[in-house]
């Protein structure tokens, strides 16, 4: 097993993609979840309120998890420069939309493996 070489440009230092991750995984389960509590009629009183602010804290996670996954990949050197702004503010908008904040995930995870090799 070999030592990265620091100034292998290619070397982005972050783990902020694991939060962009979980909360892509977390969406996908918030709608299945959504799918299966409307389809079923679901309990009278609506979701528990501990669970929607759940779904809404581990979604706001995303925009900063992006946004400092960005700053990480623009340290490194790689050749990709994201627009944080666009990402971001995709990731906001997204909050409210669970379906859209994952794809929003998705879409910058797999831009992110196409340039910088990770994930």
């Amino acid at each position: 097993m070999a030592i990265e070489d620091q100034s292998d440009p290619t070397a982005v230092n972050s783990i902020w993609w694991y939060a962009v991750a979980f909360a892509a995984v977390w969406g996908v389960l918030a709608w299945i979840l959504f799918m299966f509590y409307v389809g079923t009629g679901g309990a009278p009183d609506g979701p528990s309120a501990e669970l929607v602010v759940l779904a809404i804290a581990v979604l706001a996670v995303n925009p900063v998890a992006i946004y400092l996954d960005v700053g990480a990949i623009e340290r490194s050197g790689v050749d990709w420069s994201p627009n944080v702004r666009l990402w971001v503010a995709a990731a906001i908008v997204g909050i409210p939309a669970t379906v859209f904040s994952t794809f929003v995930a998705v879409v910058y995870l797999y831009h992110r493996h196409r340039h910088v090799g990770t994930p």
